[in-house]
């Protein structure tokens, strides 16, 4: 009868030996370093704030509002590569979009500047 008490004893190893072995198995992954990409809306006013849309790198854009002195910030972006492009329905902006790939740092003055659009303002 010492034979079934044997299984049972090699049967309890194994399962020890299997719990430590999970308990140290891969190791996780260190977070991704993200970065800032910043700029500014040159000639507007806070009465015509425009949106800012950060889009690429197989992420779903984002879009922010532009603060009252022009300037916007997103936050928080992994490294890729971006396209950050302005828009506001009363004005065109030079440029029209910037590309931005995002190595190891953050991106500043990725600027526009915008110009009144031709024709009255739809009502």
């Amino acid at each position: 009868m010492a034979f079934p008490s044997f299984r049972l004893v090699s049967a309890g190893l194994l399962l020890s030996a299997a719990m430590v072995l999970g308990a140290a198995g891969p190791k996780p992954k260190p977070p991704v370093k993200t970065f800032d990409v910043t700029g500014h809306l040159a000639q507007l006013s806070a009465d015509f704030r425009g949106l800012v849309t950060l889009s690429g790198n197989r992420k779903p854009s984002r879009t922010i509002t532009a603060q009252a002195d022009g300037t916007f910030a997103f936050r928080k972006v992994p490294p890729g590569t971006y396209t950050v492009r302005p828009r506001h329905g009363k004005f065109t902006f030079s440029p029209a979009f910037h590309s931005v790939a995002i190595t190891d740092h953050d991106r500043d003055h990725v600027d526009f500047t915008a110009h009144p659009s031709g024709g009255h303002p739809k009502r």
